[in-house]
């Protein structure tokens, strides 16, 4: 059973403050000093939502989104972002589909503790179904170049993707929002990220 693949598919939005049904909204992009270290305070993003695994009734929802970890920019226009994905949600698996793989809740249970990309996993039998509350764990590092262009477009790019990202850079305060659907490849579609400059 492959709970991660299904997590990473989630499509219910995540709102601010991480109650689910709400909206985060990009934040205007205005320029700025972007070179130094820059470090997580807040986020309020809006991601994927309900995803549906290979198994009939198989689906998985996202209640919150936490971003948190820093973005380097260096005067010689490379960058390395060391951030951590947390996404708080909820994995609904039929109990006939666990036992195909000679499953049962409380082992399925287990194999989510067990792996590293789960910070945590409870998992309970609700009739025919083994609804699982968890926490899934996603790393967004990744090094390479960046550019700027007015207004407010800032564009990370490694040997094998590039993203655009509107930014607004105002004394010691950086946002960044995700422009045309993607921000640092995590599956996030829009709202915001305030950093402050270390």
């Amino acid at each position: 059973m492959k709970a991660l693949a299904l997590l990473g598919g989630l499509t219910l939005v995540a709102g601010c403050g991480g109650g689910s049904g709400g909206t985060c909204a990009n934040a205007p992009a205005c320029d700025g000093d972007v070179v130094g270290t820059w470090a997580v305070t807040s986020s309020c993003v809006n991601a994927f939502g309900p995803a549906t695994g290979p198994c009939p009734g198989e689906t998985a929802t996202v209640s919150r989104v936490t971003v948190s970890g820093t973005l380097e920019l260096r005067d010689d226009l490379t960058y390395t972002v060391t951030m951590t994905e947390a996404s708080e949600g909820r994995l609904d698996v039929p109990v006939s589909c666990l036992a195909l793989q000679a499953l049962t809740c409380t082992s399925y249970e287990a194999s989510l503790r067990g792996s590293q990309e789960f910070r945590s996993a409870r998992c309970g039998s609700a009739g025919s179904t083994c609804s699982c509350s968890v926490v899934a764990l996603q790393d967004l590092g990744s090094t390479g170049t960046y550019a700027t262009a007015s207004p407010g477009r800032l564009t990370l790019q490694t040997p094998t993707t590039i993203e655009h990202d509107d930014f607004c850079a105002s004394g010691s305060t950086l946002t960044l929002s995700p422009h045309g659907g993607t921000f640092l490849m995590s599956g996030i579609t829009s709202g915001t990220l305030t950093l402050a400059r270390q």
